[in-house]
């Protein structure tokens, strides 16, 4: 039964994310990262560019951005040990109920990111920088597992209509610049923009789901539709803007909002596929034979479309005493799609600076697709170059038990 409740998960997974590069908002830096993406009001290199323009203002005259890369996989059920405990033993009820009780009501849902940049500067109040993105969202509904796992009363007809996804690729190139506004009881406030051209790579979206399962006597029977719209490339813009100031010699503040305005245009390989799964005879026993069938029905050649990028809201506060570094920030989404959540999130930051050389950071995420997660991080410095690493964990302490992770790593130079 095992095997059955897997294998659906994985059709539709694999369905969804393989014909393109399957990748929440994602952290550009591994410092953001580390501090649980509490860095609103502390970015001061090249990482100011994609987290907060204003902070342009800040910090050395020159920064150099070289390797940055990394990724983030999640789901709102299961941890490692979990699927170590399950997989490839019989299930008893007490397992199957365990399961369950493991999925939230409205569904398994996975999501995750992931990016790379090569190059970025800042110079001056000014900053150019260039980076690949890829994030995807996905749900599957819970009640067909629930029939998996458990079958149902016979003869009882279950309604498949929750399946959502949603999967983009991009690259981007951010153009930044920062500069004094303003004074607010003579302490100085600072705006940026982030002016940002867009290339599209791929971009799938469920757009309608439906379907049903009925269990029979001695067999699950049913049929299930979705269609997804597609593209394989386009073009577009987005626009960034942030407002900082010193509070006092210890204090920053910064606000951002995130893609204020967007808009990415879909021209080309543009597409709507309808799918259909269907089964007249799945039991236990058949379960690893062509007991489910996965159609590709129907594929149309669409016009151009217009997408957007979520628009997103947070605000900063950072405390510097001495060695140790505070930082807390507070972040809005305005949708639930892939890189957003309207659920509020909180983020806790603490940075150490150990030796001259060394930093050592951790972050609390509370709210937002996460739920709960910690952060970890180290920062390196020898001489003029340095290298930050980053993890996040999700529900957890350690990665065994969480039900996701995240690892980033970034690089440069400073004068």
């Amino acid at each position: 039964m095992k095997k059955i409740f897997a294998g659906a998960v994985i059709v539709f997974l694999l369905i969804f994310l393989l014909p393109g590069v399957a990748s929440s908002w994602v952290v550009s830096s591994a410092r953001g990262l580390g501090l649980g993406g509490a860095y609103t009001s502390l970015p001061r290199s090249t990482e100011a560019i994609f987290e907060h323009p204003a902070f342009l203002s800040f910090g050395k005259n020159s920064y150099f951005s070289f390797l940055s890369f990394g990724a983030k996989i999640e789901n709102n059920s299961f941890s490692l040990n979990d699927y170590n405990a399950y997989n490839g033993r019989f299930l008893d009820q007490g397992d199957k109920d365990d399961i369950l009780s493991a999925i939230p009501e409205k569904g398994f849902s996975l999501s995750g990111d992931a990016g790379a940049s090569l190059l970025g500067a800042k110079i001056g109040k000014f900053g150019l920088a260039s980076r690949v993105l890829g994030v995807s969202d996905f749900n599957f509904p819970k009640e067909p597992l629930e029939i998996l796992l458990n079958g149902n009363s016979l003869d009882q007809r279950v309604e498949l209509s929750d399946l959502r996804g949603e999967a983009l690729v991009f690259f981007e190139v951010a153009f930044s610049g920062a500069t004094k506004i303003a004074s607010v009881k003579s302490k100085p406030l600072f705006a940026g923009v982030n002016v940002k051209w867009i290339k599209g790579i791929y971009y799938q979206k469920i757009t309608e789901s439906s379907g049903f399962f009925e269990t029979e006597k001695d067999r699950i029977h049913g049929q299930g539709y979705f269609s997804a719209k597609s593209a394989e490339g386009g073009s577009g813009y987005s626009f960034d803007l942030g407002l900082g100031s010193f509070i006092s010699d210890k204090v920053t503040v910064g606000l951002c909002l995130v893609n204020i305005l967007s808009s990415i245009k879909w021209n080309k390989k543009t597409q709507k596929r309808w799918y259909r799964i269907s089964t007249d005879s799945l039991t236990i026993e058949n379960s690893d034979d062509d007991s489910v069938y996965l159609e590709e029905d129907y594929t149309e050649d669409i016009g151009s479309f217009n997408s957007k990028l979520p628009l997103i809201v947070k605000g900063g506060v950072s405390y510097k005493l001495n060695k140790l570094t505070l930082s807390t920030d507070l972040e809005q989404g305005f949708k639930n799609s892939a890189g957003s959540s309207r659920i509020p999130k909180l983020s806790l930051g603490t940075e150490f600076t150990w030796l001259s050389w060394l930093k050592l950071r951790s972050g609390l995420i509370f709210g937002g697709k996460e739920k709960f997660a910690t952060c970890w991080g180290l920062g390196f410095k020898i001489g003029n170059s340095f290298i930050d690493l980053g993890m996040s964990i999700k529900n957890s302490l350690w990665p065994s038990k969480g039900k996701g992770m995240g690892v980033l790593l970034s690089s440069g130079l400073s004068f």
